[in-house]
């Protein structure tokens, strides 16, 4: 008899502590579900412009409008499409995972007087990298008031 009351005795303890693991591991996989950028190592994307409301767009489908920001892109290579009230700006961006994207573009009011600047951090490659892309080609580069190219 005496055993039979033990059983009994231990039943709620053992339905508690699976109800506990339970909770738990619902929790765990919340907490992981709502950090799944960081984990998986997304890449995260911001736009501005300096008309206001540019369209952004990314793969060809509308994302949002100026200032953009999103911590959800997957890596990979994505086409970037800004769309102004006069003019836009497109471009193809090889996302790495955990990386930044900064696009800072003026549309102007046409591709002649547009400019900008697209910056990327990569948290794997640390090394210094500048690329300067001008019309007409042969522009002179300065930084720091002496001559690159």
């Amino acid at each position: 008899m005496q055993l039979a009351s033990s059983n009994k005795s231990k039943k709620p303890l053992i339905f508690l502590a699976v109800l506990v693991g339970v909770g738990v591991a619902g929790f765990l996989i919340f907490k992981m579900y709502k950090s799944k950028g960081s984990i998986f190592g997304a890449s995260q994307l911001s736009v501005n412009a300096t008309e206001e409301k540019v369209e952004v767009f990314l793969d060809d489908a509308k994302v949002g409008e100026t200032p953009y920001d999103s911590k959800e892109v997957r890596p990979g290579e994505h086409s970037l499409k800004l769309k102004g009230a006069t003019s836009s700006y497109e471009t193809v961006i090889p996302f790495s995972s955990a990386s930044q994207v900064v696009i800072n573009r003026d549309l102007g009011v046409s591709r002649t007087f547009a400019s900008g600047q697209n910056f990327w951090l990569d948290s794997k490659d640390l090394s210094s990298k500048i690329s300067i892309v001008s019309e007409p080609s042969q522009s002179k580069a300065f930084i720091d008031d002496a001559e690159v190219g």
